[in-house]
């Protein structure tokens, strides 16, 4: 499923976001 690996890959994201 890519669903995960999306959703994973977001999440990555918007925490190095929040946390910069």
């Amino acid at each position: 499923m890519l669903t995960m690996t999306y959703l994973k890959r977001i999440r990555n994201k918007m925490r190095e976001m929040m946390f910069t």
